[in-house]
């Protein structure tokens, strides 16, 4: 196997996760890579975690700036921003973009990468359409340590629950969601929505007011809006309480959060399209079709003329979003379990990691 570095983040963001099933796969395989951790330090709280896997990640975190040759290429897992920087001189980037336009910022640094990892099929079109030609497709896979059927029943009744997940943005479609929802079962017994919707980047009384803008002020006793959880666990005990996910972000990388909950067996209203488009289909979702595109400009995490996060997402229409959800209630009362999502289980970061390693040179 060729020598390589691997500079990562260790922590219970997005990112983190998907660092942290790598770094996983690698110790099963018993590789031992210098590891240059961003924010030079790991946080393993949200993980369920094998003391073999803590030494071996202190051990190769703790030697790396000792036993590392620049020689050797890096497998870096980061932002487009800051990806410049590198601890050799042959480095292999796994980044995400969900806007339809790369900027020149954008398209230099992944110029300068040796090849760049993409897990969406959307984002690999894109980036070679502006002529960025060394990129690689290669999806991540599904969790089975954190992730899995409990085998508990939630509720006493006969309620379906919704879930809308994703930290509060305009690219997530939060508001858009949460109001068209709660115009059609807003208040209704037979209807529950879970909302896993905390952004750690804004203040509690930001998200408050985000909340009552969307919602026009007034209140609905099934709408729940979850706090943020610290654990895998917890999170997973939240996926096998939902019957239906709502996957209408208007801009991802690869979407964990309904990703998994399909691998779980529940139902989801998609926006078929970006990375949706890969594993998403008619058996195992019910698919909306976007109905344009909008401005990724929201004045917050996305703004005019930066040189990173530019271009159009997709959008849809809220009353064919309705009739959707009308759908997948149906396939609920049919059946609670979704057995074409659980095929995406056979996606395994054993394959995302084998592909890594097939792509270093």
């Amino acid at each position: 196997m060729n020598k390589f570095a691997v500079n990562v983040a260790e922590n219970n963001l997005s990112f983190g996760n998907v660092s942290h099933n790598i770094l996983v796969e690698l110790h099963r395989r018993e590789v031992n890579p210098p590891i240059f951790l961003i924010g030079n330090q790991a946080d393993l709280s949200a993980f369920k975690v094998e003391a073999s896997f803590a030494e071996w990640l202190q051990k190769n975190a703790g030697n790396a700036m000792e036993v590392h040759s620049r020689k050797n290429p890096t497998f870096k897992l980061w932002h487009t921003q800051g990806s410049l920087e590198s601890f050799s001189e042959r480095q292999y980037l796994m980044t995400f973009l969900e806007t339809s336009s790369p900027t020149p910022f954008e398209v230099n640094t992944l110029k300068n990468q040796e090849r760049v990892f993409v897990t969406s099929k959307y984002t690999q079109q894109t980036l070679e359409d502006v002529g960025v030609k060394n990129v690689s497709y290669i999806p991540l896979g599904f969790d089975s340590t954190h992730f899995y059927n409990t085998g508990k029943k939630y509720f006493q009744d006969d309620r379906i629950v919704f879930y809308l997940a994703g930290k509060w943005e305009n690219r997530k479609a939060s508001a858009k969601t949460l109001r068209a929802w709660v115009k059609k079962y807003g208040n209704q017994h037979k209807y529950h929505l879970h909302c896993s919707i905390t952004n750690p980047f804004l203040k509690p009384e930001q998200m408050n007011s985000l909340i009552g803008q969307a919602l026009e002020g007034q209140k609905y006793w099934n709408v729940n809006f979850l706090p943020f959880v610290k654990t895998n666990t917890e999170l997973n005990e939240i996926h096998n309480s939902i019957d239906i996910h709502l996957g209408t972000s208007l801009g991802e990388g690869f979407n964990l959060p309904l990703f998994n909950s399909l691998a779980l067996g529940k139902h989801a209203v998609v926006l078929n399209a970006h990375v949706h488009k890969d594993y998403c289909n008619d058996e195992n979702s019910v698919l909306l079709s976007p109905n344009g595109k909008i401005s990724c400009v929201d004045n917050m995490f996305f703004h005019t003329n930066s040189p990173y996060n530019q271009g159009e997402f997709y959008t849809f229409d809220d009353d064919e979003f309705i009739d959707a959800c009308g759908v997948a209630v149906q396939r609920v009362e049919k059946s609670r379990g979704n057995e074409a999502g659980q095929l995406l289980q056979d996606w395994t970061y054993e394959r995302t990691v084998d592909k890594i390693i097939e792509e270093i040179q």
